[in-house]
């Protein structure tokens, strides 16, 4: 009976070029996507308020890859400043660099490349939007430094992960107007809350270590901080709202108020796609809240403990006495004013889909008694 020979198989190690490139993916942090979205929604939000509306394809192009790039040339260049740092934390010590796999001249080279590639996208763009990429630089080299001279890194963490917000009203509007520095200084609150996260987790590290963070400077009131630093972004978020329509609301009454003029042979087809990228528009904000809620929630759990009043109920004959806190309060009071608003403006949106309906019903019969 013959016997089956079975050999061990040999191990083939890969190529050397495919392992640099799997280190250099790992330095970019490709493995790590979310970053790239706390960079990302900022400049879309930006985007969309300075064209109101669906921006330029090519602009979105620009500033979506130039995120992308960028983005990663910071990590590059945070990991170089921090290369004596990271082996010390528990976070961050297997990192590329901070291993040895990458040297500090391949990971220069790495952020040279990546910052190049950012600025030829950038040049297709106008002058002013050239000339704000190079603060752009400056913010994006010069972070990772902070931590050893100041206790408010994050901040200015969230004043380089912010700055594509003016640079998109430039590119769109060629400008800068007040609007624009109130959405960054809104995208500085939040970037300082959530960042201070990371940081309270490195904390004991970076006291041994000697680095400085927010974490550190707010010590036993951190998450305190932290909630008054999420309500001021989002009291800053709210007053973009106010002064943009409240999510595009205020353009939906135009539209609401152009389509009632429309003539009735011609129409009305932008209208419907406004309002769709309004929807749309909304429901990823609504979603991004979703996926945030559990962080913001944490960071406002002090809330709970703030109790108003008593309310009671008899159950089974047993009276039990329930604490209306003043978290649940504010919640009651953000559900209403969402209702509110959404309220107001149902009623525009239905006319404005009757009117549409209307005109495009007038035009389809003008075309057939045309071709009758």
């Amino acid at each position: 009976m013959p016997y089956e020979r079975f050999e061990t198989p040999v191990h083939v190690p890969p190529p050397w070029w495919r392992e640099r490139l799997s280190q250099y993916w790992k330095l970019v942090r490709g493995d790590r996507p979310i970053g790239v979205l706390l960079l990302l929604w900022p400049t879309w939000w930006a985007l969309w308020l300075a064209a109101g509306g669906v921006p330029p394809l090519w602009t979105l192009f620009v500033f979506t890859a130039g995120v992308w790039l960028t983005r990663s040339a910071g990590c590059v260049i945070n990991d170089y400043a921090d290369r004596w740092l990271d082996p010390q934390v528990e976070r961050t010590k297997a990192r590329p660099l901070a291993t040895g796999a990458v040297s500090g001249r391949e990971a220069l080279a790495v952020f040279a490349v990546l910052m190049l590639a950012a600025f030829a996208l950038v040049l297709t763009l106008n002058r002013l939007t050239v000339w704000l990429s190079f603060a752009g630089l400056f913010l994006a080299a010069s972070y990772p430094y902070l931590k050893r001279y100041t206790y408010l890194p994050q901040v200015y963490l969230g004043m380089a992960f912010g700055w594509g917000i003016p640079m998109a009203f430039a590119a769109v509007q060629g400008s800068v107007p007040a609007l624009a520095w109130l959405l960054y200084c809104a995208n500085i609150l939040w970037a300082t809350a959530y960042d201070t996260w990371y940081a309270m987790v490195d904390r004991e590290d970076d006291i041994r270590a000697g680095s400085k963070s927010t974490a550190i400077l707010f010590g036993d009131l951190d998450l305190v901080a932290q909630g008054v630093l999420y309500a001021l972004a989002f009291t800053a978020l709210a007053l973009v709202g106010l002064a943009t329509g409240w999510f595009l609301f205020a353009r939906r009454r135009r539209d609401c108020a152009a389509a009632q003029s429309c003539t009735a042979g011609r129409p009305a087809r932008s209208t419907p796609i406004i309002l769709s990228a309004g929807t749309i528009l909304t429901l990823i904000a609504l979603v991004s809240v979703i996926v945030l809620w559990s962080e913001i929630h944490s960071a406002f759990a002090f809330l709970e403990n703030i109790s108003l009043w008593d309310v009671t109920s008899t159950v089974n004959g047993v009276e039990t006495a329930h604490p209306i806190t003043l978290g649940a309060v504010l919640i009651a009071i953000l559900v209403l004013i969402i209702t509110m608003q959404l309220v107001r403006n149902l009623d525009c949106i239905d006319r404005t889909t009757t009117v549409l309906g209307q005109n495009n019903v007038r035009f389809a019969r003008a075309r057939i008694i045309a071709v009758l």
